[in-house]
């Protein structure tokens, strides 16, 4: 599966972000804002708005991020 960067998703750097599957991505997500947070403040305001979010808007989210992975990924 092709890596999508974290430019794509959130326009803050250049880091690929791979995954065999968008689970498996969304969690090398997540794990790459959370150790890149501690070098990049824009990391963390992602957090940060991240931890103010319902449930609803997360899964709105999540299911934005899944739409960008799949069309990387030639998925429809």
């Amino acid at each position: 599966m092709l890596p999508i960067t974290c430019m794509e998703i959130d326009g803050i750097c250049s880091t690929p972000i791979e995954g065999g599957t968008f689970e498996e991505w969304y969690v090398n997500y997540v794990r790459h804002l959370q150790e890149a947070s501690l070098i990049y403040p824009d990391h963390q305001k992602v957090l940060d708005d991240r931890s103010f979010m319902s449930d609803n808007e997360k899964e709105r989210q999540k299911a934005k991020f899944k739409k960008k992975w799949e069309a990387a990924n030639g998925i429809n």
